[in-house]
């Protein structure tokens, strides 16, 4: 294998800086780095040690110049960031014919890689190498075809994206996160895209994970919490799942989640969770994120994930979003959504002074998460508290277009051939008026009901059958008129 001069390695690392691209265009980068494929070939070659993949003291040499994971400049421990994930789908329009051209070559690798065939299951595009995998990968109800892998990044591409459908997905795993900004591996990406023939025209947010890291044990966080047997201290709006895990070798507690639909909060032990992990993952994590030094005897990580729906929710679709929100997103879940107080919560636990331990998990989180680039503005947390998000008027005319099947199907087994497009929508608005009838009697019933339920007064005689005693039709003579002025309310 030829050996690499110090000079080749360090451009090669300037890849990710984002202030680098203005000078360098991606078809260059490809002409100087066609040196380097035997040697990465032999980096990403199987090795049977211990059946993970060696990293050599050279392969890390390649990002060693790399801009930190958080907004912390020169510290030498990177204790909080995106490194926790991050998933995004790209919207835009592929060049046609560089877009067959790469289909081909996917279809060969992936073709090789479902036959074991791996020397030719990693394709070269731009200046890096990917495994393509066998299999797709499946989001909701969309299918993609090829997955593409290149040290914990994941690029997924639709074979035949139409306009509802995003052409890309990506999602930046700790691999690449550990050694690069996240905002910086975005504008990398976009420019990579555009050489693969593929216009980007926008980005929606699907997943963010942001993570703080204090070398405390965890049994602090769960005395913390627990640490009045009869009252509770803790203030949350979760309305999910608390789960709790335990090492049943060592008895301790590993992890502690709490989890909604759209958020989550899990506190774990980092140090055992890394650990357990391959060589490679440990040594990225000793290097970039430690410093270079040594494993603490107690590292606990605190770390929230957001779905699309509460990213949503707050105006966070495109990165430009996230940089400019995500500190003021922090301060809110951090206390609004989940916070552990000081002294057992009363009726106004608003006013209550918070834990100094969780006091200290927020302003990590404001101190790692602040706003790097003081040329742009920030939004506040009243912003983001006050954001009202537009309807999504794709998933409207996708439900009509879903309502419009159904009723086609129903109109096929009920009355068979139908003549003409007339008689469809004849049939389709008859059944329509039956079914949108009962919602309405029913709605209105349960409006009446509600409205009478308020004027009884709590008695023990009729409190286990009140609902099965009102009915509009022989309701009590002495509620007759409370109940004709309910009915005369507008629905």
């Amino acid at each position: 294998m030829k050996e690499l001069s110090e000079s080749v390695l360090i451009s090669k690392a300037q890849l990710y800086d984002e202030s680098l691209f203005d000078s360098i265009s991606l078809p260059e980068v490809y002409e100087q780095y066609d040196d380097l494929l035997e040697y990465e070939n032999v980096v990403l070659s199987r090795q049977n040690d211990d059946k993970v993949r060696k990293f050599p003291d050279s392969a890390l040499a390649e990002t060693g110049n790399l801009p930190p994971a958080g907004n912390t400049g020169g510290v030498s421990r990177i204790l909080g960031g995106f490194d926790g994930g991050c998933e995004v789908g790209y919207d835009g329009k592929w060049d046609s014919r560089q877009f067959s051209e790469l289909c081909e070559r996917l279809d060969f690798a992936r073709s090789a890689s479902d036959f074991l065939d791996d020397e030719r299951s990693y394709i070269r595009l731009c200046d890096k190498i990917f495994k393509v995998s066998d299999r797709g990968a499946t989001f909701g109800a969309i299918k993609y075809k090829y997955v593409l892998i290149h040290h914990g990044l994941k690029v997924y591409i639709h074979s035949n994206p139409v306009s509802n459908i995003q052409p890309i997905r990506v999602f930046f795993g700790f691999h690449v996160l550990c050694k690069s900004s996240l905002f910086a591996c975005n504008s990398y990406l976009c420019r990579f895209f555009s050489f693969l023939g593929f216009e980007v025209r926008g980005e929606i947010l699907s997943r963010v994970d942001c993570q703080v890291l204090f070398e405390r044990s965890l049994s602090d966080y769960v005395s913390s919490m627990s640490k009045f047997s009869e009252n509770d201290c803790i203030v949350t709006q979760c309305r999910g799942k608390l789960n709790r895990y335990v090492n049943l070798r060592s008895r301790k507690t590993e992890t502690i989640t709490l989890s909604s639909e759209s958020l989550e909060l899990c506190i774990y032990d980092k140090r055992s969770q890394i650990l357990s992990q391959d060589k490679e993952t440990y040594e990225l994590f000793r290097r970039y994120v430690l410093g270079g030094g040594e494993l603490p005897s107690d590292l606990t990580r605190i770390e929230f994930r957001f779905r699309r729906d509460i990213l949503r929710r707050y105006g966070i679709n495109t990165f430009d979003d996230l940089r400019v929100s995500v500190r003021s997103l922090l301060s809110i879940v951090s206390y609004d959504w989940f916070r552990i107080l000081l002294k057992p919560k009363t009726r106004n636990s608003d006013k209550q002074s918070i834990d100094p331990l969780w006091q200290e998990v927020r302003d990590r989180f404001d101190y790692y998460f602040s706003l790097e680039n003081q040329e742009l503005i920030e939004r506040s947390r009243e912003a983001l508290k006050n954001f009202i998000p537009q309807k999504d008027f794709r998933r409207i005319s996708n439900l009509v277009r879903q309502a419009g099947g159904c009723l086609a199907t129903v109109a096929a087994f009920s009355v068979g051939r139908l003549e003409s497009s007339d008689d469809m929508l004849d049939f389709s608005v008859h059944k329509l008026r039956e079914v949108l009838k009962n919602m309405f009697d029913k709605y209105r019933k349960g409006r009446i009901e509600n409205e009478v339920l308020k004027g009884f007064s709590p008695c023990d005689d009729f409190s286990d059958d009140v609902m099965n005693c009102i009915d509009v039709d022989v309701i009590r003579s002495n509620l007759e008129s409370y109940v004709k002025s309910i009915s005369k309310i507008p629905f």
